[in-house]
């Protein structure tokens, strides 16, 4: 399973998760320095560089077939 959360307490929900599954973040989620300190301590973040607008349903589909180019066979869990 990959977690693509659109704001912080959608990763304060998926943290515990992410040293298992990879956690796909949306740019205005997290700064860059938290990002790397967790990454540091072994957790699978990435972070679209671009905001997504959560309203914007085109966005996210849009962000949800990139995380799938890199998680083919696995399921993408969408903070709602």
């Amino acid at each position: 399973m990959v977690f693509f959360v659109l704001s912080t307490k959608g990763f304060e929900t998926v943290k515990h998760f992410s040293r298992q599954c990879p956690v796909w973040l949306n740019c205005d989620g997290l700064s860059d320095s938290e990002i790397e300190g967790l990454r540091a301590n072994g957790h699978l973040l990435t972070n679209f560089v671009k905001g997504i607008d959560p309203a914007d349903q085109i966005a996210i589909s849009t962000a949800i077939e990139t995380i799938k180019q890199h998680h083919n066979d696995d399921v993408v869990w969408l903070e709602q």
